[in-house]
């Protein structure tokens, strides 16, 4: 499913067995894919792109476990995108990041955020100017966990 949360900045949400992952996407002068999801969603991932006539030129990981990630070779493969990846990250794959990135550096117009938790490389996607940020890992709401709406 596909949701508009700002003029040209979208969640797309890639169902999958235990619980939905997401992609986001900021639709601009430079198309910029944050994370791809899993290997098993990227058929998802297409239709929405397809339906905004949206070929993404830059693809953002905020870290790399699967769901994240596991969607890279394929984004690859179909759009040529520049990709960016936190430098303590390892990918699984044949794909080796156009650039590595960490904390406090500038990524597509984001400051990225080391924000460590459940793994050790997640990076947050900080946009201050526009009130925006994509957390990757940092923060799941109560539609990933079956909790009630508004707990995180």
């Amino acid at each position: 499913m596909l949701t508009e949360l700002e003029p040209d900045v979208y969640q797309i949400d890639l169902p999958a067995a235990a619980e939905p992952y997401r992609a986001h996407l900021f639709d601009g002068p430079s198309p910029t894919l944050v994370d791809t999801g899993s290997a098993e969603t990227v058929d998802t991932l297409w239709t929405d792109l397809d339906a905004l006539d949206v070929r993404p030129e830059r693809v953002l990981i905020t870290h790399a476990d699967f769901d994240h990630v596991g969607g890279l070779e394929a984004v690859v493969d179909r759009y040529d995108p520049e990709t960016w990846a936190p430098e303590q990250s390892t990918l699984s794959g044949t794909i080796e990041p156009d650039h590595r990135f960490g904390h406090g550096e500038t990524v597509a117009g984001f400051t990225a955020v080391h924000a460590p938790g459940h793994v050790d490389d997640n990076h947050a996607f900080v946009d201050e100017s526009n009130s925006i940020a994509v957390l990757g890992d940092v923060l799941i709401g109560s539609d990933r966990r079956g909790l009630p709406p508004g707990y995180f």
